[in-house]
């Protein structure tokens, strides 16, 4: 069971709008007094003056078990898990006026955002089921051991919820329902449910610890389908084969701890898309009709999505091929694999034509094909009897590339899901440079019409008929730029030990990325702070031209900005690879005899610090692991401690 409740200021974290806005606008004056912001933008003004949202969340769940073993090798067990939860969220946004520097009686308007009272009430319920029932054969005959396994499962999920707003209240301080405005009021509401129900079965045996084998079987049923289409079935298995254990290994025993070989092929099914995809549902609003007494509120409905009946089970099948081996009675620890997964029936958003008035059905439109492989090692030892070290490094990369897709293309912000290119590829325009002057641009190809001197210039790719055409457009200049996605994803550990004191950090990173570079990084927005990164840095008609020919950014122009400059390509491209310091740690444990006289059992002290640094090639403050928007940080933390029992 869990009661919790938080407070926030209705504005949200101002950590995005500290960054964007300059210094020069105030957000208080001297007096606390709320200031204008810049011209009644104050997000400063909105977190200190503009509310408060409560969400309060009471949680309940717990697990019924009953166990019978009607023989010491079979043992059936049922289980039944419920589940409730209860939020109850109680945002009150206040108007924030703020009045003249000097005269303080002057009021001069509201903040943006926060010119009325607005009171919203929200209360979520939501309640699962999940049973199951398993029966488990295990028995030993000799150096055969077998393991078998069958069960069954379902579990149930029931989610509404109803929200009302009131605009325009009186009472700020007032925040309930009683104190509504009656001609400003919004009610709002929704509910959804899914199921599934499975079948399983597991078998394991394995020969002296030397050959083992296991296979298993899933049936999955999900209430995302219609019946028809509603089951899938998925089949996997693994082999292992302990060669440490053979008698023509016995001879490499000393140095050899341990080898093993495995392989296995295993498949496993997604559906989490949603909701009835293949129902045709009708979506209810409100809507002002023209009836015979003039205008009147009513309820109108319309279809927004176009059902797909068929749609069914995305599958990925993995197979993998690993060995485990340790060297010098374990102090040597290797593991490695190679895998290769095809998911196949992806569940994708195809497009429709606009005209239909639909929105993008799921359907089961194509296949991806993944080829990967990771590794770790590790070594630990000690020297004499009171020094201990240990290292330890993990890597792994993969690349997953699309397969067929009944020719559909999906479009995901500045990234493409295409047959034959990897998966959630950034596409767009290849930069060929900054314009210099007036001739270059004449006779250049151009994607808009109004560029200049300064502007971004892109490359003429191609056109109708393959060959380029002397202009720029998005049917024929955009082409696949690179990988959006982390490859030689890595991390590692390093400890040493001396008695009672050891110092241990632990760290991790990507050794390869691209990421684009956000306009909130590199483009100066009116009224807002211009990013240092560009400073000194853009084109610009007060430098010279040798000045101009080694600028790295744009000139600052909006309209050029917004239609031409802004445009994904692989001019806003940068190595995205980064390496974190997670957590160093140093602590010292006391000594026994030390803490036994204080009538203690255990004694440590330790001070522990997490994500101390960060190596990467962003921007300076723009952390690599959190999102352009800015709205959080990574912070680093500093813990002193102390653990002892009694």
């Amino acid at each position: 069971m869990r009661h919790a409740v938080k407070n926030d200021p209705h504005s949200g974290s101002p950590i995005g709008a500290a960054l964007r806005y300059p210094q020069i606008y105030a957000g208080t004056y001297p007096d606390g007094r709320i200031a204008a912001g810049q011209s009644g933008s104050n997000t400063e003004g909105a977190y200190l003056e503009g509310g408060e949202k409560k969400n309060t969340i009471n949680y309940l769940t717990g697990k019924i078990a009953l166990t019978y073993k009607p023989f010491s090798f079979l043992t059936i067990q049922g289980t039944v898990t419920p589940t409730m939860s209860f939020q109850k969220i109680k945002d009150m946004k206040k108007a924030v006026p703020y009045y003249d520097a000097f005269d303080t009686d002057q009021l001069i308007g509201y903040i943006s955002g926060y010119e009325t009272n607005t009171l919203t009430e929200t209360r979520t319920e939501n309640h699962s089921m999940e049973k199951s029932l398993t029966a488990t054969f295990n028995k030993d005959f000799g150096v055969h051991a077998v393991n078998v396994l069958a069960g069954y499962e379902d579990y149930y999920y029931h989610y509404e919820t109803m929200s009302v707003s009131s605009d325009k209240m009186t009472l700020p301080d007032y925040p309930y329902l009683d104190n509504a405005n009656k001609n400003e009021v919004s009610p709002g509401g929704n509910a959804f449910e899914n199921a599934y129900r499975s079948f399983f079965g597991r078998v394991m045996y394995n020969y002296d610890s030397r050959y083992f084998i296991q296979a298993n079987i899933r049936g999955d049923g999900s209430s995302r389908f219609a019946s028809s289409y509603r089951w899938g079935w998925f089949p996997s298995a693994s082999l292992g084969w302990r060669l440490s254990k053979e008698k023509f290994m016995e001879r490499l025993s000393p140095v050899l701890s341990n080898f093993m070989l495995r392989a296995s092929y295993g498949s496993l099914g997604n559906e989490r898309i949603g909701n009835y995809p293949y129902q045709a549902s009708v979506n209810l609003e409100n809507a002002i009709m023209f009836g015979a007494k003039g205008p009147e509120a009513a309820t109108s409905a319309a279809q927004i999505r176009y059902a797909v009946e068929n749609i069914t089970w995305e599958s990925t099948h993995t197979w993998d091929i690993g060995v485990d081996f340790a060297l010098f009675n374990g102090r040597l620890d290797f593991t490695g694999d190679i895998y290769y997964k095809k998911t196949k029936d992806m569940l994708i958003a195809t497009e429709i034509p606009k005209y239909t008035g639909y929105n993008a059905p799921e359907v089961n439109a194509g296949d991806m094909n993944t080829r990967g492989w990771e590794a770790k090692i590790s070594w630990s030892d000690n020297i004499g009897k009171d020094w201990t070290y240990g290292v330890g490094f993990n890597i792994s990369n993969s690349k997953s590339k699309m397969g067929n897709l009944d020719g559909k293309i999906q479009y995901s912000g500045d990234c493409i899901i295409r047959g034959g290119d990897e998966y959630m590829a950034f596409y767009g325009y290849r930069a060929d440079g900054i314009y210099q002057t007036d001739e270059e641009v004449a006779n250049s190809p151009k994607l808009v019409t109004s560029v200049g001197p300064g502007d971004i210039r892109y490359k003429d790719l191609s056109g109708i008929d393959g060959t380029p055409d002397g202009k720029i457009d998005k049917t024929n200049d955009r082409e696949v730029l690179a990988s959006s996605l982390p490859h030689y994803l890595f991390g590692g550990y390093i400890n040493v030990g001396y008695k009672g004191l050891r110092l241990s950090a632990a760290f991790n990173g990507v050794g390869q990325q691209k990421v684009r570079m956000s306009e909130v990084m590199v483009r100066q927005q009116s009224f807002r702070a211009a990013p240092e990164i560009i400073m000194g840095k853009y084109w610009s008609l007060y430098n010279t031209p040798e000045q101009n020919q080694k600028a790295i950014y744009p000139r600052l122009n909006s309209a050029t900005g917004n239609s031409n400059n802004y445009e994904m390509s692989d001019f806003w491209l940068m190595d995205g690879s980064y390496m974190r310091v997670k957590n160093i740690n140093l602590s010292y444990t006391f000594p026994k005899k030390l803490v036994n006289r204080i009538r203690f059992d255990n004694l440590r002290v330790y001070f522990n610090v997490e994500d101390p640094f960060c190596f990467h090639h962003y921007p300076k403050g723009w952390d690599p692991e959190v999102n352009s928007s800015a709205s959080n940080y990574i912070a680093t933390t500093y813990t002193f401690g102390l653990n002892f029992s009694f």
